[in-house]
């Protein structure tokens, strides 16, 4: 099998290890595969602060973070299934 893009410079890098340690992607790996997955997985910042990390206004503090992470996933796993 040749390689995609062989005729091609890279001109630029980023990669996922790159962009976990820079926090722009946060890796929810081991939730994801409670939920199904079976292969890495991560999410943007700006998923994670706006979908998952718990509103400070809400008084169910119970249902917090791997809560909302594990309904996210699920929904995701069922939805392109």
């Amino acid at each position: 099998m040749e390689p995609m893009f062989d005729d091609f410079d890279v001109i630029y890098c980023y990669t996922r290890k790159q962009a976990i340690e820079d926090g722009i992607l946060i890796d929810v790996t081991f939730t994801a595969q409670e939920a199904g997955f079976n292969w890495p997985v991560a999410i943007t910042s700006a998923v994670w602060y706006r979908y998952i990390a718990p509103d400070e206004n809400l008084s169910d503090i119970e249902y917090g973070e791997q809560s909302h992470l594990l309904d996210v996933l699920v929904a995701l796993l069922y939805t392109a299934s």
